[in-house]
């Protein structure tokens, strides 16, 4: 099935859940401004992202929700990066929320951002394979993700706290040593750090490595009155 929706000021959700559905090849899905809600599921047939851009948000307000959940199928997702960063101003990070069987990642490496703007807080992350054996990498390399970010506030801002990540993994999941492969800290000179959350093995023993490269560290401005 192919997909081809727009909604410039809503919502936009669509699900296939017959147990024989084909795949779901999405051509463009465009949603509305401020927190606007884009989620495709599929029962058994799988979701294809023809292009990294088949799926966008207005740039205004806070950023949008996404929500890809191919069901007993596969969730294949070209490189470049998937963003529901706030908009300029200060605006909250959105939502991305990827399921499937098995993650696949074509013609490189996949990037993940949920970031605030301003005074904002940091959205939410969640990556989910749940087919037995199927790992999650991330890295550089193609195929992998290449990180994944959900920071609050920016730069010198008096406010902002972190988001959240959550990567569990039927699989393996491996992190290597890249410096804020994964970063839920806030980035102003204030605010709560985030959270992040790592499962392997859900379908089966498998093994989570991690070689650093997290970065969750909140910021405190003290006061001191004499």
């Amino acid at each position: 099935m192919a997909l081809t929706a727009n909604a410039t000021a809503g919502n936009i959700y669509i699900q296939n859940a017959s147990s024989t559905n084909g795949n779901i090849a999405v051509s463009s899905a465009s949603a509305g401004s401020n927190g606007s809600t884009i989620s495709i599921a599929s029962g058994s047939g799988g979701i294809t992202l023809n292009t990294i851009g088949a799926v966008s948000f207005a740039s205004s307000g806070n950023g949008g929700n996404l929500t890809l959940n191919a069901g007993t199928g596969t969730l294949t997702i070209p490189t470049g990066t998937l963003s529901v960063n706030g908009a300029s101003g200060n605006n909250n990070g959105g939502s991305i929320a990827l399921t499937g069987n098995a993650l696949s990642i074509t013609g490189g490496a996949l990037t993940l951002t949920a970031n605030a703007t301003g005074t904002g807080n940091g959205g939410s992350v969640s990556v989910t394979t749940t087919g037995s054996g199927n790992g999650i990498t991330l890295g550089h390399f193609s195929g992998n993700i290449a990180s994944i970010q959900a920071e609050g506030g920016s730069s010198g801002s008096a406010s902002g706290n972190g988001g959240s990540v959550t990567v569990s993994s039927a699989g393996s999941l491996l992190i290597p040593n890249t410096v804020n492969i994964i970063n839920v800290a806030p980035q102003g000179t204030n605010g709560n750090g985030g959270s992040i959350n790592l499962t392997a093995g859900s379908a089966g023993a498998a093994n989570l490595q991690i070689n650093e490269g997290l970065s969750v560290n909140g910021v405190v401005r003290a006061m001191v009155a004499f």
